[in-house]
């Protein structure tokens, strides 16, 4: 049903590896960023831009967090490869995403370690959170 509405809007992803260390993190895993992006034709005013939406997971923490919006114009008779391509372009010279980039992993793990902690109290295993 998720493949169906996303082939129907012509949304595409594309996904990426980065050590978290190159974003100044500790440790040895790895950052699995997602570029969604679609054409949004509903928009009245500007129907000929596309919305970028970029999601994080960290390796080895099931939760995915959103890290910014970012918007583009579309261009006439680009190939998807070229359009890939402009895509990254434009979320690798976002100031928003690097500077969010971080910040979301740290409350990704954070987010993970209170869910753990929740978890061990449910069964009866770990301290009582407050």
């Amino acid at each position: 049903m998720i493949e169906r509405s996303r082939k129907a809007m012509d949304q595409r992803v594309l996904t990426l590896l980065l050590p978290v260390s190159a974003l100044g993190l500790d440790g040895d895993t790895d950052a699995e960023i997602f570029v969604e992006y679609v054409q949004d034709r509903n928009d009245p005013v500007n129907p000929n831009k596309f919305v970028i939406n970029v999601w994080v997971m960290e390796t080895g923490i099931d939760l995915k967090m959103g890290v910014t919006t970012l918007f583009t114009p579309t261009a006439e008779n680009e190939g998807p490869i070229e359009q890939a391509a402009r895509i990254l372009s434009v979320v690798s010279k976002s100031e928003i995403m690097r500077e969010n980039l971080a910040k979301v992993i740290k409350n990704l793990r954070k987010s993970n370690h209170d869910y753990l902690l929740w978890l061990a109290e449910m069964e009866g295993n770990g301290p009582t959170i407050s």
